[in-house]
């Protein structure tokens, strides 16, 4: 894989204006703001958030991700509930649709011929506590991800994930500001031909914004180290838009550019959420 690059992508470039674009119209209206809370939620940091669901939440989503050298295609569920007033429990699973060049590395291995497989991913579960309430918003929680994807046919590392992360969240008048911090380990994998798992950290920052009617912008900048030795770190830019149709669905899309090799050039997510 190549090294590095300090100078951000062009996609990365036309995101950045994108939110300059976007930004100037998300003044509400008078006595249309929305309330900021639980269930207004980031795409990329839904997990590390420090905010805590008012009851549930049901998530459907599509999401495409265009690679140099291949793309992948999935159906992600996202399940969320509250456990008494502080504390969220969530699981991700879904399935995935992939296909790579012969020659480019994927989970540590370097492919010898084209890969073209669909099947499962790693399932994700996660809790959390929100020690802190009020404008300012703390929570700590841990994750792990479970090895359930297909490893021989490129759908997973084949080996579980480890976590754990402090989220933070600070509600002003008219936006909500919100940061993350973590570390994530993957379990050492002895087969022959595969780099060595290590530990990598994650951080995140996003900003949630009503807009006019029923409609919240959210912004998010997140950066995950690499997980395997000499690989390459993740970072990427998203913007996207909430809508809300009624007060118990939102209608979600955003699209998102990376600024690392370790990131997809291009990425775009469609979902639809249940919430109660």
């Amino acid at each position: 894989m190549t090294g590095l690059k300090s100078d951000l992508r062009p996609p990365a470039r036309c995101a950045a204006w994108a939110l300059l674009l976007i930004l100037p119209a998300t003044g509400p209206a008078l006595g249309a703001m929305q309330a900021i809370g639980g269930d207004e939620r980031l795409f990329l940091g839904f997990v590390e958030d420090a905010a805590i669901v008012r009851k549930g939440w049901l998530e459907t989503a599509a999401r495409y991700e265009d690679w140099d050298d291949g793309r992948d295609l999935a159906v992600d569920i996202t399940t969320a509930f509250r456990l008494g007033r502080d504390v969220e429990v969530g699981v991700l699973v879904g399935v995935l649709d992939r296909s790579r060049d012969a020659g480019s590395e994927l989970e540590g291995v370097v492919l010898p011929s084209d890969l073209h497989a669909s099947g499962l991913q790693d399932a994700r579960l996660y809790g959390k506590f929100r020690f802190l309430r009020g404008p300012l918003e703390m929570a700590a929680g841990a994750g792990v991800s479970l090895p359930v994807a297909d490893e021989d046919r490129g759908l997973g590392p084949g080996v579980a994930r480890y976590g754990a992360f402090l989220g933070l969240r600070r509600s002003f008048t008219q936006a909500a500001i919100v940061g993350s911090l973590g570390m994530t380990n993957q379990e050492d994998d002895a087969e022959p031909g595969r780099a060595e798992g290590r530990r990598a950290g994650l951080a995140g920052a996003g900003v949630l914004v009503p807009m006019r009617g029923d409609w919240m912008f959210v912004g998010e900048l997140r950066y995950v180290g690499a997980h395997y030795e000499g690989g390459d770190d993740d970072a990427r830019l998203l913007a996207g838009l909430d809508w809300r149709p009624t007060d118990r669905m939102i209608i979600r899309g955003a699209v998102a550019a990376g600024l690392r090799d370790g990131a997809p050039p291009f990425g775009a997510v469609f979902a639809g959420v249940f919430h109660f």
